[in-house]
Parts: structure tokens; C-alpha cells; sequence
């Protein structure tokens, strides 16, 4: 991040406008998997979810929240920069003050609650733009092999972050995420395919069980970069047809 940005102070501001236990971790989740997206022009623009954090209720200075917007744009820039110019790995969002300090062992309370929230940005997307990689990529093998295990593993820490968090929350006023999150995580289940109910049961069960929240940051990796190749692969494709069809629109006018 650009140290112009203070991410204290832009989380202390976009909390006054999202819906309670939406914070800056969800929205650089959320960007973070837009940004490892595929490439598609008729997709619809999904950069900011101001369709689900923000309550419009909370909305009275339009001027001040359209520099919040600003903002966030910004920080979305840096994000996009760090990335893709800065060759930077892709790395949860866990503690506004040092957010290029990344240790995803002995992680404390405040921090799984940061990871559950950013895990919850990042995946929320994936169901939200409902892209159908399988039918982008003409690689099953490398679907099978890195994208789809590493979605795996997003999901499965943070369901285990779930379990371990939901006592704490007993005692809370249930913040309005809780939903997101329970939806979220019904339909992250609901996405892996097995034989029936129980094997499926089973499948958690044992994922939970050997849970790592330091494998974390490569399965993040391994989604960008198996998009990226579905997208250069896409790009070259798309550049030989056009050259095909030039050429047969050539052809065409020269027998006439």
C-alpha cells in the first residue's frame, strides 16, 4: 500500500456507512478476488459491493460519501499496482497497520476475526460474479490441480474460522455479516460435488481437520495465476481468430 493511505483511517470511515461487521477487510477480500477475476467485457463491473455492505440509511452526506468512494477507488489501485507491476503475492488483509506484514501462524483473536472477514469478501465474489471457469479454460488438468483445490482450501479455513469464532459471538450483538457468512458458507459446500450427503460430510470433516491457515496465501496465488493463464490463453485465441477472420474478409473482397 501507498503510505498516503492510512487504512485506519479509511476503515474508521467506511464503517460509518456499511451495515454493522462490514469492514475495510471484507472490502480488500472482495477486491482482491476481483482482481484475480477473469477478463470479461460482459461481465458486470463488480469492483465495489456497495450493493451489499452499504445502508443507505447511514447515507446523509452524499458529498463526504462520494469521497469515501474516492477512496476506495484508490485503494484499489494500489492494490491492482501491487500486483500487477509490483509482481507483489496476493496476501489477506489481517492488521490496517501493517498491512504488508503478513504472518498467518499464531495468528491472535482480532486477527482470525480480520481473516474471517477478508475470506469472506474474497469468496463472496467468486459466488457473486458466478463466472464459469470450467467453460473459459480449455485446461481441465489445471483446473483439477490447482484452482479448484486451492478454492478448496479458502473455503475450509474459513469455515474452520467460523467454528472457531462463533462462540465468541454468542455474547455480541450479531453483527448483519453473520448472515453473508452463513449464506456464503452453505453455498461454498454446496459447490464440491461427491456421491452423497455423508461422503460429502466426511470430505469437511477431514479438511477441517488438517486445516492451515499458512496455506492461505499460495492457494490465493494459485487462483491468480491459473486465471491469468486462462486469460492469456483466451487473449491469443481471440487475437488468431481475428486474424483468421481478417483474412477470409480479405479474401472475400478480393473476389469481388
Amino acid at each position: 500500500m501507498k503510505k498516503s493511505l492510512n487504512l485506519v483511517e479509511l476503515n474508521n470511515w467506511l464503517v460509518r456507512y456499511t451495515y454493522a461487521g462490514l469492514d475495510l477487510h471484507f472490502v480488500s477480500g472482495w477486491i482482491s478476488s476481483y482482481l484475480s477475476s477473469v477478463n470479461d467485457e460482459e461481465q458486470e463491473d463488480l469492483l465495489i459491493p456497495d450493493f451489499l455492505i452499504f445502508d443507505e440509511k447511514r447515507i446523509s452526506n452524499e458529498q463526504d460519501f462520494s469521497k469515501l468512494i474516492d477512496q476506495l477507488v484508490n485503494l484499489y489501485s494500489d492494490m491492482a499496482d501491487r500486483l500487477y507491476e509490483q509482481n507483489k503475492l496476493i496476501q489477506p488483509l489481517i492488521n490496517l497497520e501493517q498491512p504488508n506484514v503478513v504472518k498467518m501462524d499464531n495468528l491472535n483473536e482480532k486477527e482470525k476475526q480480520a481473516l474471517e472477514s477478508w475470506l469472506l469478501g474474497y469468496l463472496y465474489f467468486v459466488l457473486t460474479s458466478e463466472v464459469d471457469i470450467a467453460a473459459l479454460s480449455n485446461d481441465q488438468t489445471m483446473l483439477d490441480e490447482h484452482y479448484y483445490p486451492a478454492l478448496f482450501t479458502l473455503s475450509v479455513v474459513l469455515m474452520d474460522l467460523q467454528t472457531k469464532l462463533q462462540s465468541d459471538k454468542k455474547n455480541q450483538t450479531i453483527p448483519s455479516y453473520v448472515g453473508y457468512l452463513t449464506e456464503a458458507v452453505f453455498d461454498l459446500q454446496e459447490m464440491w460435488e461427491s456421491e452423497d450427503a455423508s461422503s460429502k460430510d466426511d470430505m469437511f470433516k477431514d479438511a477441517l481437520s488438517k486445516v492451515n491457515y499458512q496455506d492461505v496465501v499460495p492457494a490465493l496465488n494459485s487462483i491468480f495465476f491459473v486465471i491469468r493463464k486462462i486469460d492469456e490463453l483466451r487473449y491469443t485465441n481471440n487475437q488468431i481468430s481475428k486474424s483468421l477472420l481478417g483474412k477470409l474478409s480479405n479474401q472475400s473482397l478480393s473476389k469481388h
